[in-house]
């Protein structure tokens, strides 16, 4: 049986995706910047597929602002 959740990244795995601090992962939750987690089991999890397509629209936001 497949495991559900490896479509999902926990708070910690989603940090260190983005290489960023958990605190500005939650900043960045809280501003709309990234998609809202699930809760399961007392923890976030990330839709880890809408989490990379985020950081990398932002990645790209950033590069034609420069």
């Amino acid at each position: 049986m497949e495991n559900p959740l490896t479509d999902f990244l926990s708070t910690e795995q989603a940090a260190e995706a983005a290489n960023i601090s958990k605190p500005t992962l939650r900043a960045w939750r809280r501003a709309g910047k990234i998609p809202a987690p699930i809760r399961y089991a007392g923890r976030y999890l990330y839709p880890r597929t809408a989490f990379i397509e985020a950081l990398a629209r932002m990645l790209e936001e950033q590069e034609a602002a420069a």
